[in-house]
């Protein structure tokens, strides 16, 4: 049986793509994997579920005649708390839509299989504004400045050798995307305009400093607290996505730092620590 295996990667937000069409985030070590394999019983599409659905529905239309779409077996294993603004959507659509490429042998690039996944994303409404930006983060591991509207990468940027904390406050619940109030975001566009303006020239800790704290505020996230762990060493916080999660920017090897931000945060939430992707998505065939 002809099985195939692709990861791609979690991602964080430099900026919120909300106000402006334009957007920026780069992957995290936080993996996703989608197994994909054609079986000789057809599933019941119902059960499947939406986004894994309309990525098979989406890669579909580039496949032959002989594409059964309802013989398509796709698990997915994710290290990504999901709508917690940690692009878990965005990383499980680019792993699936990756993983049926090569399982079909379509010859998609990288970037034709982000679009399919943005396709997927927004046809199962897990996305405000196509999340281009993250998918591109989430397949190339880079930081990835784009036009979300347009869907064209205006700038990359290899990512320096942070640790990145994230912290999921107590009581946190998934916050779905037609929860969020767009005119909070857009009120503060001018200094969105300003971040966007640093991104593009690939000065990320700049450009997250004022996103965290201006999606913080759009969405009623703690402020303080992201004050708080800039205050103790790190580099750049604030709310990734649209929340609830935040994450932090540590410089390479800054324990000292790290360890006050997880004193300040004990007992508030769940701390995860990590890193950047710094790499490309992977695909593995015939692994099983």
């Amino acid at each position: 049986m002809k099985f195939v295996s692709a990861r791609t990667w979690g991602a964080v937000s430099v900026l919120n793509a909300i106000p402006t069409g334009i957007g920026c985030a780069f992957g995290v070590d936080m993996p996703v994997i989608a197994d994909a394999s054609v079986k000789a019983k057809r599933r019941d599409q119902s059960k499947i579920d939406p986004l894994i659905r309309a990525c098979v529905e989406m890669v579909s239309r580039h496949a032959s005649a002989s594409f059964d779409p309802s013989r398509i077996d796709v698990r997915v294993r994710s290290s990504i708390p999901r709508s917690m603004g940690l692009k878990s959507s965005s990383a499980v659509s680019n792993a699936v839509c990756l993983a049926l490429n090569e399982l079909f042998e379509l010859g998609l690039g990288m970037i034709d299989c982000v679009n399919l996944a943005v396709d997927a994303s927004m046809a199962a409404g897990v996305t405000v504004t196509g999340a281009f930006d993250d998918a591109c983060a989430s397949m190339f591991g880079r930081a990835c400045v784009t036009d979300n509207v347009k869907r064209i990468i205006i700038a990359e940027y290899e990512v320096p050798k942070w640790s990145i904390l994230v912290f999921i406050p107590r009581g946190s619940k998934p916050r779905p995307k037609s929860s969020i109030d767009i005119s909070k975001f857009r009120f503060n566009r001018n200094d969105y305009l300003r971040a966007m303006r640093l991104a593009k020239k690939g000065k990320l800790i700049e450009a997250t400093n004022i996103n965290g704290i201006l999606t913080a505020k759009a969405v009623g996230d703690d402020v303080k607290v992201i004050e708080e762990v800039v205050s103790a060493g790190a580099l750049a916080g604030g709310t990734t996505g649209t929340g609830p999660a935040m994450a932090f920017v540590f410089g390479e090897g800054d324990s000292n730092s790290i360890n006050n931000a997880g004193r300040i945060l004990k007992g508030k939430g769940k701390v995860i620590l990590t890193r950047p992707a710094r790499k490309e998505a992977e695909v593995k065939k015939n692994v099983k």
